[in-house]
């Protein structure tokens, strides 16, 4: 059974490999404000995220994220939102407009699709969720009427981090949820999703044990093992955590 996940399924992932290079981690928004040395994320008192679903393509393709805010107040709010990225400097540089650009990140909002603008970022305050802040985010603004929920369905192109060093390839895909604690109370429900793709789901459900051929690390490690990959389901939850994916095969 090894030898059949090696000579079947495991060259046409590295064959994926080379077609895509390393690239941002994207993740959770939080409420953001701005101060003297540009973009910092604020904690609400009045701006509940209460749901979120998101799906993560960990071989590359489009991400979808659901989130409902909730307006706790009796009255008018506008806010605004900066979507945390982690950029790899290595693969993108300093054009950031050209990466966001290439990611295609859309906010929308029923059928309204939202503006988005880039913001500079006081790095220093951004340590506590990213490794590498970028020097900018992007931004949007939301504005909800008394005791509002607004849905938000937003989406972006993703490509994990891959890399092959001639014995041996890894992929890698990651989603920031952390940075949603700052949002006012607890998700009532969350769910997230990493799946793999159409032709590799299978492969891994027919061979589930293919060690030492592959390695798959999925971290929290609580997560659900589902005929395409993996979930994790919270309620009442105070997001504590990143969610990643590690995968390593031989050549």
């Amino acid at each position: 059974m090894f030898k059949g996940m090696r000579i079947g399924w495991l060259p046409a992932w590295a064959a994926l490999v080379a077609l895509i290079s390393p690239s941002a981690v994207l993740g959770n928004g939080p409420n953001v404000g701005f101060d003297a040395g540009g973009l910092v994320p604020l904690a609400s008192d009045q701006i509940q995220l209460a749901g979120e679903f998101v799906t993560v393509p960990i071989e590359g393709g489009r991400v979808s994220c659901q989130y409902d805010l909730r307006n706790l107040t009796d009255e008018r709010k506008t806010v605004t939102i900066g979507f945390v990225t982690d950029v790899n400097w290595e693969a993108h540089g300093t054009d950031l407009a050209a990466y966001y650009g290439n990611a295609d990140i859309e906010v929308r909002r029923g059928s309204q699709r939202i503006p988005i603008h880039l913001k500079a970022v006081a790095k220093d305050a951004w340590a506590p969720f990213l490794r590498n802040p970028p020097d900018s985010l992007p931004v949007w603004d939301v504005t909800f009427e008394p005791h509002q929920d607004v849905i938000l369905n937003i989406s972006y192109e993703f490509i994990p981090s891959t890399g092959c060093d001639g014995d041996h390839c890894s992929l890698h895909g990651a989603y920031h949820a952390r940075s949603a604690s700052l949002w006012a109370g607890k998700l009532e429900y969350a769910t997230i999703r990493f799946e793999f793709s159409a032709l590799t789901s299978p492969l891994l459900n027919c061979c589930p044990d293919a060690d030492p051929c592959l390695s798959l690390k999925v971290e929290p490690g609580k997560a659900l093992r589902t005929s395409r990959g993996y979930v994790w389901e919270f309620r009442d939850w105070e997001p504590d955590t990143d969610f990643s994916l590690q995968a390593d095969w031989v050549e």
